[in-house]
């Protein structure tokens, strides 16, 4: 995860957004398993589980911004989806908020593979064809047919 410092996206409260950068299944390897935290469990502080958050929605603008407070990343094509993992119960929701967890069930039995016990992360539902392009009709034509099994988060 890395914060988006731009001013087009800040968050209710004002401060820099949070940002996936990687989807869920390139987390699960096998080196993004291991802790990377100096802090012990018992130095981290309890705070409630927001719920869902607002995503931070693009904006169509003429060039490239540059800066180092700039991230960038591929589009996928895709659903924008919230992953939720809230102690070891996952759920997923489409960015205007809806519970998609029984549309996404590949996703959500996924969720619980991760090092955490109760985590947010934003990003794209896709489905990937043979040449490793987003395509998003098979990616509806599987959500019509309640199918989830080629859906991932590149």
């Amino acid at each position: 995860m890395v914060p988006l410092r731009g001013p087009a996206c800040r968050n209710a409260g004002g401060g820099p957004t949070v940002a996936v950068i990687r989807g869920l299944f390139e987390a699960m390897a096998p080196a993004a398993l291991k802790r990377t935290s100096r802090k012990t469990p018992s130095e981290g502080k309890d705070t409630p589980f927001p719920g869902f958050v607002q995503p931070c929605l693009p904006s169509l603008i003429p060039t490239v911004p540059s800066g180092s407070e700039w991230v960038h990343e591929i589009k996928y094509d895709g659903y924008r989806t919230q992953a939720h993992l809230r102690h070891g119960v996952p759920a997923l929701y489409t960015r205007r908020g809806y519970d998609w967890t029984g549309r996404f069930r590949t996703l959500a039995e996924a969720l619980p593979q991760l090092r955490a016990n109760s985590l947010i992360m934003d990003g794209e539902a896709a489905v990937i064809d043979e040449q490793g392009i987003p395509d998003f009709e098979a990616l509806y034509a599987d959500l019509a047919g309640n199918r989830s099994s080629r859906v991932i988060r590149p």
